[in-house]
């Protein structure tokens, strides 16, 4: 089978094929040709390529070679619902387009309009201004688009119907919910020293993974409670309100949904034109550099830009709880003060763990995307339970472990068919095995067909000489038998994508939405 890869912009040359769609600039199955520095200039931290392995090389050539490309892509694109991500991309990108006050969508017909530039980043705004506000957000989040937009959602639920849930442990069938993978390229918007040159998809992009994600984890989560019985929670629930219930229900498919397209509302205050134009620059920001508190600071005020477009009857309470306690972590890194003891419901829990794992390895923000099991290993290192007290703040891991078990029961990390590169633990100057990615069992960690020795420079046929690392097994295939074995040093190996140049996660230390408590203070 092809090979697909990430690849940092450095590596990328004329000839790569890409394995995703680039926007409207470059197609899956076209050939990068000259565009890598119109790439570079949406700020992409790395590019996915799909490849011929050297047998397939050998069997095919010519038009015949790009035959069996295509159709490799096509293939892989109907597994990952493209048409229905496609439908959602559409719909939602007029919704990331950059907005200020100044636009006439906050204007009433008639009257003066009372808003000043930035006034959707204040906590507070004055009640003349509220009415102009309602008909900007009326323009900006139309509700007959919402509507299509949630009846689409319904459409990827409807996906799971029949399906059984994925347990550890359980035999997995073609009825079982599987792994999902999801990855897309995110063009950032292009300024032009002040100007803005065009506006990218990464919001999108993003929103529409992390929805995804979510739906896909709290989906089987939902099919488990129902097999053991659990009551049914038919409760709706306020954002701003402390709520100490901590019993473990079942949910009807639709408040699922509406905390979905909380998820893929979340990233819409990032389109204000202040925050828009700071986040699209992929700022490496510091809380410690004085010019960049005011930046660190829009970027966190666009919770307050959701708070006033979303406070209307068509958007449900669920979807507004999902963007408006978003950045309120259980450990009390986020914004805003670290000291508030607000309750954090399970679906705002389980949507902090999607939306960091998607930040941190394919970032909007930060210009690092680090390496995947990198961040699962940060994320299980800072889980822990979840014990909510309604007496005073009490300050915890920032991930509810029990979530994060969750998630990484339906997580695909890598692609099927990616190419990976294996490391010792601890020394990560020289991979010692290339291999690609064949399938997932009970573990977040795959199956690797092994395709080449680096330290003995010596090539394997794939399929020949398998890899499963949790069981520390190496599996030999030939015509005749298929032997398997385990050596300890196999399960001292683990996966690093140092080919986009990740950082060291262990550094991360994060201004924007956590890590950094006095921040809120110094500059609030």
């Amino acid at each position: 089978m092809p090979i697909i890869e990430r690849k940092a912009l450095d590596n990328l040359t004329p000839d790569d094929i890409l394995y995703l769609d680039a926007g409207n600039l470059i197609k899956a199955g076209q050939k990068v040709g000259n565009n890598v520095q119109v790439l570079a200039n949406y700020n992409l931290t790395h590019i996915t390529t799909v490849s011929l392995t050297r047998e397939e090389i050998a069997r095919h050539t010519g038009d015949d070679a790009d035959k069996f490309l295509q159709d490799f892509i096509e293939k892989s694109r109907s597994h990952n619902y493209s048409d229905l991500k496609l439908s959602l991309k559409n719909n939602l990108m007029d919704l990331h387009v950059p907005f200020s006050e100044k636009d006439q969508s906050f204007s009433i017909p008639g009257k003066r309009n009372f808003l000043n530039d930035n006034d959707l980043l204040r906590k507070k705004l004055e009640p003349l201004n509220l009415n102009h506000v309602q008909a900007g957000s009326s323009r900006i989040i139309d509700k007959y688009k919402l509507k299509f937009t949630g009846d689409l959602l319904a459409k990827y639920q409807s996906f799971y119907d029949g399906l059984k849930p994925a347990e550890k442990g359980s035999q997995k069938t073609k009825d079982t919910i599987g792994r999902l993978h999801v990855n897309s390229i995110r063009l950032n918007s292009w300024y032009d020293e002040t100007r803005l040159r065009t506006v990218g998809d990464s919001l999108v992009n993003q929103s529409i993974d992390i929805a995804m994600l979510f739906m896909h984890t709290f989906i089987n989560i939902n099919k488990k409670r129902i097999i053991e019985g659990r009551p049914l929670s038919e409760s709706r629930w306020d954002p701003t309100q402390k709520k100490t219930d901590r019993g473990v229900y079942q949910y009807k498919p639709e408040l699922i949904l509406e905390a979905a397209i909380g998820a893929l509302l979340h990233n819409v205050g990032n389109a204000h034109h202040t925050v828009h134009k700071t986040v699209s620059g992929k700022p490496q920001l510091s809380a410690d550099v004085k010019s960049d508190q005011h930046k660190i600071k829009n970027i966190q005020n666009a919770v307050n830009v959701l708070k006033h477009l979303f406070d209307r009857d068509d958007i449900s309470s669920i979807s507004k709880m999902i963007c408006l306690l978003q950045k309120d972590y259980p450990d009390g890194t986020g914004f805003p003060a670290p000291n508030e003891n607000k309750y954090l419901f399970e679906f705002v829990r389980l949507f902090q763990i999607v939306a960091f794992y998607d930040n941190m390895t394919n970032p909007v923000i930060s210009r690092t995307a680090f390496s995947r099991m990198d961040v699962i290993n940060y994320i299980i290192r800072n889980s822990g339970e979840y014990n909510y007290t309604g007496d005073k703040f009490k300050s915890q891991q920032k991930f509810d472990s029990a979530l994060v078990r969750e998630f990484l029961d339906v997580l695909a990390p890598y692609d099927i068919n990616e190419k990976v590169y294996l490391y010792q633990k601890g020394r990560r100057d020289t991979h010692l095995f290339t291999g690609r990615v064949v399938s997932y069992s009970d573990s977040y960690i795959p199956l690797i067909s092994i395709l080449k020795d680096e330290k003995n420079n010596k090539l394997y046929r794939d399929g020949s000489l398998l890899m499963h690392i949790p069981s520390s097994s190496l599996i030999m295939r030939s015509k005749d038998k298929t032997e398997r074995k385990q050596y300890p040093w196999v399960g001292e190996l683990e996966i690093f994508d140092r080919m986009i140049s990740s950082g060291d996660i262990s550094m991360y230390s994060d201004p924007i939405s956590g890590e950094v408590r006095p921040l809120h203070k110094s500059i609030g």
